[in-house]
């Protein structure tokens, strides 16, 4: 049996996935007042076994998804690395608030002998199956990822707007798009630079990567812009490769107001199941966290 632990993501968004994919799952108490408040996910409030607290669901289950911000993941991952009947393991990106971090995170969870993924949902988007990746590789691309994040929108003062905890463009972003270089051979940061109101405060990062054939990946990623775009674009290709508003634009098999996430959370879910997929999964997590760090060791902040 699968628990989840956040009361977020971790309940509309790996909670349905989970019905569909095992039937049930165990949720902590903390989460039913939100749960409540939820009209999409009440046909499945047969399908929850509550938990009172952390330590009471742990011996209940033997796969676990943990889908809370970075620096409470980080208070909880030696207790969950150290629980033996937890066999299979999903952690929401970023893995943890630093790159440094993460890095002693990712050489634990490996010596650990548990299976792992990381939710870099995008590696199980339709359109991340579709690419070619002998074109991506032999040619300068560009990536442009802009809209206006929930916190920009509303103002609001949370954790995903600030790089101290493993927020802002990069952190939380544009970690998203690590895994996608790594994956084209773009695994040599060249420049990167972010702008903010503060270095604490990054709402745009450009950047450019290289690939061992020498050519680029222009990347630029808004989280305060009025346009919503996600664009790849290839050199020699008079065609846009990727055209969306969104970069979940044609995840649309989602019913009755679930988050459209839902069914590639699924994808995510099922792949754990196949074994085969751990070694170069945790090779993509390592060289993905790699260059984070070295992309951060050579950023230039710019203050708006």
């Amino acid at each position: 049996m699968t628990g989840i632990i956040g009361a977020g993501f971790g309940l509309y968004g790996y909670f349905p996935a989970v019905v569909k994919t095992e039937g049930k799952a165990v949720l902590l108490e903390e989460a039913k007042s939100i749960f409540e408040t939820r009209t999409e996910l009440q046909k499945y409030k047969e399908n929850i076994l509550w938990s009172n607290n952390i330590d009471s669901l742990l011996p209940l289950v033997d796969n676990l998804i943990v889908s809370v911000p970075p620096k409470i993941q980080e208070e909880y991952f030696n207790k969950i690395i150290s629980a033996e009947n937890i066999l299979k393991v999903i952690l929401e990106k970023p893995l943890a608030s630093t790159p440094e971090t993460s890095q002693i995170f990712l050489s634990k969870l490996s010596d650990s002998k548990k299976s792992f993924r990381i939710g870099y949902t995008f590696l199980y988007t339709n359109w991340f199956g579709n690419f070619e990746k002998e074109i991506i590789e032999n040619t300068n691309i560009e990536i442009i990822w802009t809209f206006k994040a929930h916190h920009y929108k509303h103002n609001a003062k949370n954790w995903k707007r600030y790089n101290s905890e493993g927020g802002g463009v990069i952190r939380f972003f544009g970690i998203h798009l690590f895994p996608l270089l790594i994956n084209f051979g773009f695994n040599e940061v060249v420049s990167s630079e972010t702008s903010g109101a503060n270095s604490n405060d990054l709402e745009k990062w450009t950047s450019v990567f290289k690939n061992q054939n020498g050519f680029e990946c222009k990347l630029t990623v808004d989280s305060n812009s009025e346009k919503e775009v996600f664009l790849v674009k290839a050199e020699n290709r008079q065609n846009k490769i990727i055209d969306f508003i969104s970069p979940f634009e044609t995840a649309n098999d989602a019913i009755q107001n679930e988050d459209n996430r839902v069914v590639i959370l699924e994808r995510l879910l099922k792949s754990l199941n196949d074994e085969n997929q751990n070694s170069s999964m945790n090779s993509l997590y390592k060289n993905s966290n790699d260059l984070w760090l070295k992309t951060e060791m050579i950023n230039k902040f710019t203050e708006l």
